[in-house]
């Protein structure tokens, strides 16, 4: 996972000079929702409710826009969005389509149905493959999924042959993994993140989960609910299973290290550039800019059933959206969940450089 950490930003040299010159460019990345359809009820979703009913990309529309993709100039997919990507039948006939057009691909997955015949299908062409929000306890993972303790035999077993798989076909996607840290379960942290880096995963990112007025459930942050000396002590031993096969991040609200979009208050115009550096498709067809107005028809791009991709980006259309976002602010706390913003916020550093920005 060498490089995972890096400030990934400032490697889009060329779409960097583009932005600040007010050239066209390709979004570096697009997400995918494939479908927005769930086997789980994860009690944080932020995507919960964003859009009304069951939808699915039709088959050769989800296919067909890898090649247009790559014709744009698109560098890499992630899939993932408002449900589990692999409720969709024809995601691997999609993810063989990327391989063809050399896209650089990752799947999020909360891995019950990633079964070793759909390993054998897409494994071999992603670059990473990220499992959503694990834990080793299956009670404290059926209640934060919302899901039976089978699904989390599933995940394990899944994961367990995942890594097999790819040492035995020598292959060189990376394994990663969220871990989110509840009152239930911080005491046992350094134990949980110990249980996965033995089953072989290469980076766990531990954080908190953002409950926002989606999420079916109400949250807080666990960090700033906690009043135990032993906290930091439990933090500060998750990192000593750092080595050179394995790193972490431990990211904190109380540590100011987890990164989260603004609200009404500290939204400030001009901001969100991050949106002319990705963008995402949803199950819908549409293709939005950015979370914050997921699944509202009225600020979408255009559709992929009317449209090609690069079409839609091309458009006048987009130029109008983008203005929108970055001249009016959220209502509520639909940004805190920014997808772009670790890109806004090294974005916002370059654009604030000082006069001594000359002295190397």
């Amino acid at each position: 996972m060498k490089g995972h950490k890096d400030p990934r930003s400032l490697y889009q040299i060329d779409r960097l000079y583009a932005c600040s010159h007010g050239l066209y460019f390709p979004p570096a990345i697009v997400e995918i929702s494939p479908t927005n359809i769930c086997n789980q009820k994860c009690r944080y979703c932020y995507s919960n409710g964003r859009i009304q009913g069951a939808e699915k990309l039709r088959d050769d529309i989800l296919i067909n826009c890898m090649g247009q993709l790559k014709q744009t100039g698109v560098d890499a997919v992630c899939f993932q969005g408002t449900g589990e990507p692999l409720m969709h039948k024809a995601l691997p006939v999609a993810i063989a389509a990327g391989a063809m057009h050399s896209l650089s691909m990752g799947l999020t997955t909360n891995g019950a149905l990633l079964t070793s015949e759909i390993q054998e299908e897409i494994l071999q062409h992603l670059h990473y493959l990220k499992f959503s929000a694990i834990d080793m306890s299956s009670e404290r993972y059926s209640f934060q999924h919302g899901c039976s303790s089978k699904q989390h035999d599933a995940l394990i077993k899944n994961m367990i042959h995942a890594v097999e798989y790819r040492k035995k076909h020598n292959l060189k996607l990376g394994f990663t993994a969220t871990i989110y840290l509840t009152p239930a379960n911080y005491h046992d942290i350094y134990d949980v993140v110990k249980y996965f880096k033995e089953i072989g995963l290469d980076y766990i990112y531990v954080s908190e989960a953002s409950f926002i007025s989606n999420s079916p459930a109400d949250g807080e942050f666990t960090s700033l609910t906690l009043d135990d000396p032993e906290f930091k002590p439990i933090c500060d031993k998750i990192q000593t299973l750092a080595d050179d096969d394995f790193s972490l991040f431990v990211a904190l609200r109380s540590q100011d290290s987890l990164p989260f979009g603004p609200n009404h208050e500290t939204w400030k115009p001009g901001f969100c550039q991050g949106i002319k550096f990705t963008s995402i498709i949803g199950s819908d067809g549409e293709v939005y800019p950015c979370y914050r107005v997921w699944g509202k028809k009225e600020y979408s791009y255009g559709s992929l059933y009317e449209n090609t991709f690069e079409e839609i980006w091309k458009g006048e259309r987009r130029k109008e959206i983008e203005e929108y976002i970055n001249r009016t602010s959220p209502k509520s706390d639909e940004c805190m969940v920014c997808g772009c913003i670790r890109h806004n916020i090294i974005h916002d550093k370059l654009n604030g450089a000082t006069e001594w920005r000359h002295f190397l």
